[in-house]
């Protein structure tokens, strides 16, 4: 559900980073033909951080689908903050910020629903 309880920006380093783990797909915001699909570690109001199979350049709008086990599917939009090189496992990490800032309450929700989730 696209815009789910969304805020007006304001980019505040100081929020909680939340852990979790949550299945993604995303998609580059230009050509949804190209997606990845990867786990988000943890969730924050202003953005998240992931773990891709393939990188992403720093600065690519996307459409970030998050498929949770308690409730739809949601969809954001943001852009790729950082990426950083593969590790062991051959997985990339990378950073995305939303476009507007998420409701604080919906984190909580969506980390106390899927912190424990395998």
């Amino acid at each position: 559900m696209m815009g789910d309880r969304l805020v007006p920006s304001r980019r505040r380093k100081g929020d909680p980073r939340l852990p979790v783990r949550v299945p993604v797909i995303i998609e580059a915001d230009a050509s949804q033909e190209l997606s990845h699909a990867g786990r988000i570690t943890d969730l924050s109001r202003g953005g998240l951080s992931l773990r891709l199979g393939e990188p992403l350049p720093s600065g690519t709008p996307v459409r970030v689908t998050l498929h949770l086990q308690r409730r739809a599917a949601l969809t954001w939009l943001g852009r790729v903050a950082w990426i950083d090189r593969p590790d062991q496992s051959g997985e990339w990490a990378a950073g995305v910020s939303f476009t507007a800032e998420l409701d604080g309450e919906l984190v909580a929700d969506i980390a106390v629903e899927e912190f424990a989730l395998p």
